[in-house]
């Protein structure tokens, strides 16, 4: 893993866990637990980037979940609290998401709207991953009439989320992409620009530096001349 990488990661968990503190802030004046913030800026990157950063992403939105459910309780953290219900369907989100957009793209015509239903629809499976399968957990592990009560709750809260899923997370997106697009595009004429420079210089060093003797009259001239200097005989 090269430092661009490990770079990239470190800005990634950094912009999920402030997706994580926004959430928290707006849940405590709201009568739900929402995870927009954290769920626009998850699905993006699972959209924008190959797998390995996808299911990284979506890893990091579970860990710090299970994180908050100790640190900031709430009314849904005892059922959070475990890492199969809180970290498990948040994995599978990198997944889901990643690889149906890469199944769409190949299905779908690039066209005029079209263009952007794959991503449409990528962010809405990602959104029904992360609640059917946080549900589904639930109703394994934790059949309480609190359960009962969070899972009614959340199916309210699946609508903000699957609307912020299909029409903001598209849109960021292909900005997003288009974006590291030029970055990579301009990273390669500069790599070009530089191989050049160090092939001009490797050929000037590898000019032979010998001078050629005049027959006639003696004066040692540059190699890549035909004729003397001095005389204007003809060098061999």
């Amino acid at each position: 893993m090269n430092s661009k990488t490990i770079a990239r990661y470190g800005i990634i968990a950094a912009l999920v866990a402030v997706g994580i503190v926004i959430d928290t802030l707006i849940s405590a004046f709201t009568p739900v637990t929402i995870a927009a913030a954290t769920l626009i800026i998850v699905l993006t990157i699972c959209q924008s980037f190959d797998l390995k950063t996808a299911v990284f992403a979506s890893t990091v939105f579970g860990i710090l979940s299970l994180i908050r459910s100790y640190t900031i309780p709430n009314f849904i953290s005892p059922a959070m609290q475990n890492p199969l219900i809180s970290v498990l369907p948040r994995i599978c989100i990198g997944f889901t998401c990643h690889l149906s957009l890469v199944g769409f793209k190949k299905i779908i015509p690039k066209k005029d709207f079209r263009l952007y239903l794959p991503y449409i629809l990528s962010g809405a499976i990602g959104v029904i991953t992360n609640t059917g399968l946080v549900l589904t957990m639930m109703l394994i592990f934790d059949q309480t009439t609190l359960t009962k009560v969070i899972a009614t709750i959340l199916a309210l809260n699946f609508w903000i989320e699957f609307l912020c899923a299909v029409l903001i997370v598209p849109t960021i997106s292909r900005v997003t992409i288009r974006a590291k697009r030029n970055v990579d595009n301009k990273n390669d004429t500069i790599v070009k620009k530089s191989n050049n420079k160090k092939d001009t210089a490797f050929e000037q060093t590898e000019k032979p530096s010998k001078k050629i003797k005049c027959e006639y009259c003696g004066l040692k001239n540059p190699p890549e001349n035909d004729r003397c200097k001095n005389c204007g005989g003809i060098l061999k």
